[in-house]
């Protein structure tokens, strides 16, 4: 069993440094976070330091069953969480800040599925507990208009992403989002998929301020049509898409400030109809400049 450390201290900044861990996770998990590491996000000041190493050792999971979706186990403990793929062993401690990784030769499908399905909820719940939320959407700017599309898988966010970037606007990410504190309100950061995996526009901002939610929805008629979207629905879906797998202390502060996120961020509903050319323009009728 080759034992490695995922530890997060507060800090700012994001530093990833392998140590003795195997050639293929150390190029994939490199591939995954290359934008952290290489691109001009690193220099917000990401306040998550993740350094990977051979000092921990994983605690035994225990726990209830959180999700069941073979091959992956998720348990939770409290604020410490435990994800179980084959032959890897990953765990972290939301309120700590830290957590780990233990590998027994594990092949590169199963790195893969790693990365693909226990990296990302493992970032999110170590951001949270530093301020950053990671949410399950994606993050686009139109006419420089910060807008968030949350929503659960099939929805239509990576649409309407590659429907905004067609039309000449920025983007930042078509799955994942991170929420960044900010001097004026929350920030969007790009958080891409990586190189390895990348089958849509490379970022084309690094970070905004975030000015509207917007909830999509592919629908089966001809016209787009936005709506605004009431706080318990929006706060529905922010928490559904933040990735809870704690129930403790870090939890609950959590979902507070997403309820704050709610009240403070101008919440919509879209639906997208089969004509889409007139979306970037829904969009960018939302700005309060277009709006007077």
């Amino acid at each position: 069993m080759t034992r490695a450390s995922l530890v997060v201290p507060i800090g700012s900044g994001l530093v990833f440094r392998f140590d003795p861990l195997p050639r293929p996770l150390h190029q994939r998990i490199e591939a995954f976070l290359a934008y952290f590491i290489h691109g001009a996000v690193a220099a917000s000041g990401l306040p998550v330091e993740v350094s990977v190493g051979a000092r921990a050792a994983a605690p035994l999971p225990r726990g209830r069953t959180v999700v069941e979706e073979p091959p992956l186990t998720v348990r939770q403990a409290g604020d410490q969480i435990f994800f179980e793929l084959p032959r890897v062993l990953a765990w972290c401690d939301v309120t700590e800040g830290r957590g780990g990784l233990c590998l027994e030769s594990p092949s590169d499908g199963e790195l893969d599925l790693f990365i693909g399905l226990a990296l990302v909820p493992m970032l999110i719940e170590l951001g949270a507990s530093r301020g950053w939320f990671g949410i399950h959407a994606a993050g686009v700017a139109v006419d420089g208009f910060g807008i968030l599309l949350p929503g659960p898988s099939g929805v239509g966010k990576s649409t309407i992403f590659g429907n905004v970037h067609r039309a000449g606007h920025e983007v930042l990410s078509d799955d994942v989002v991170w929420l960044a504190p900010g001097e004026d309100g929350p920030r969007m950061v790009a958080f891409p998929r990586g190189a390895a995996t990348r089958s849509v526009p490379w970022p084309t901002t690094t970070n905004i301020e975030l000015q509207a939610i917007v909830c999509p929805e592919i629908v089966d008629h001809e016209d787009s049509v936005v709506s605004p979207l009431m706080l318990p629905d929006l706060v529905d879906v922010l928490v559904g898409q933040s990735g809870f797998l704690s129930s403790g202390a870090a939890a609950g502060d959590r979902f507070r400030a997403l309820v704050r996120l709610g009240r403070s961020i101008p919440g919509y509903r879209l639906e997208a109809g089969r004509k889409r050319d007139d979306v970037p323009a829904l969009l960018a009728s939302l700005a309060p400049a277009a709006q007077a």
